[in-house]
């Protein structure tokens, strides 16, 4: 659209890449753009789906399209929605419909769940933030790196020695993100549709789920 650029991929149907078209990395004229998300493999990609306790779903489970387009390009005002859909074994279907508009930097993402099958199914769904770490990310000068999620009305930050130990917040909680003194990622669950949110890394991974 008119403000970013996006990846998304098939495996997981998540977002691969997303790099801001009106902010640059140094002040020189060919300088890169911000880069948000550069997940690199498939794996890292974020906006990761998961369960547990009957939800199992695999994070790199390949998605259906419902576009033949291998590029989107939206003007101002105008939105376009992208369905990824995949059956699991055990007779459920997963549903990830991205919203995109033209001159906003914001996007919708809703998952949904239905079952195929006959007998009743329950379990835990998860939504991740994946955030790829090496120590050449570390804030400099008082530069805060790391988590930031609000519960109530207040907001808590962790910065990475934090999340190694793990953090867990909710109920109650609005919001999840991370980022750094200029920039965040962060995901925002309507009607307050998150039970908790729990900080954790793994394999220099850090996930806000």
């Amino acid at each position: 659209n008119g403000v970013f650029r996006a990846t998304l991929t098939s495996a997981g149907a998540r977002l691969k890449h997303l790099e801001l078209k009106n902010y640059r990395t140094g002040p020189q004229k060919d300088a890169a753009p911000v880069t948000l998300v550069e997940a690199g493999p498939d794996r890292l990609a974020t906006l990761r789906t998961g369960g547990l306790d009957g939800f199992e779903i695999p994070g790199d489970l390949l998605y259906a399209l419902d576009f033949k387009e291998s590029r989107i390009q939206l003007a101002p005002g105008e939105s376009r929605t992208l369905d990824f859909v995949a059956p699991l074994a055990n007779g459920l279907m997963v549903e990830k419909r991205f919203t995109f508009h033209g001159d906003r930097y914001e996007f919708d993402l809703q998952v949904r769940l239905s079952n195929q099958g006959d007998a009743p199914r329950s379990g835990i769904f998860a939504l991740s933030l994946v955030e790829p770490w090496s120590e050449a990310r570390e804030g400099k000068n008082f530069e805060f790196v790391g988590a930031s999620t609000m519960v109530g009305d207040k907001v808590h930050r962790d910065d990475i020695d934090d999340i190694r130990k793990g953090r867990e917040y909710g109920p109650g909680a609005v919001w999840t993100s991370f980022g750094n003194r200029y920039f965040l990622s962060a995901v925002i669950p309507l009607e307050l549709a998150a039970e908790k949110v729990r900080l954790e890394m793994a394999d220099s991974v850090v996930l806000s789920q």
